[in-house]
């Protein structure tokens, strides 16, 4: 196991050709910041990951920019190359580390093949894109 949490946010990153510091700086706000969760009174969408110090795994995700081509080809240049996405995969993790500290934020290992296990509690998918 590469990371762990319980209770908290699954994030699947795509970095694209793009994309920079600023999108960094912007993921870690949405990341840290969105309200998900009800606060003490039950009304919903109060609360954020940063304020009830619950736990982040950050996952590198290149295939969320994969485009369908013909004959159910799949085209991945609007990827970022390997080599600057991984410099900005950890400058992500770096920041929300600063906010949430290294307990609460865990990481996939950048490029490798992973078996990633989720227990969704809601249902709530966001997609958020820079």
């Amino acid at each position: 196991v590469i990371g762990h949490i319980e209770k908290g946010l699954n994030v699947l990153i795509g970095i694209g050709e793009n994309d920079t510091e600023k999108e960094v700086a912007w993921c870690h706000d949405m990341i840290v910041n969105t309200k998900l969760w009800p606060d003490q009174d039950g009304k919903q969408w109060k609360l954020s990951v940063k304020d009830l110090n619950l736990g982040v795994l950050l996952i590198s995700q290149f295939t969320l920019y994969g485009k369908h081509q013909k004959k159910g080809k799949l085209d991945f240049h609007k990827a970022m190359s390997p080599q600057t996405a991984r410099e900005l995969y950890n400058s992500i993790i770096q920041t929300v580390v600063n906010t949430l500290g290294s307990t609460n934020t865990q990481a996939g290992e950048f490029g490798a093949m992973m078996e990633v296990s989720i227990v969704n509690d809601g249902p709530v998918t966001i997609i958020y894109d820079s």
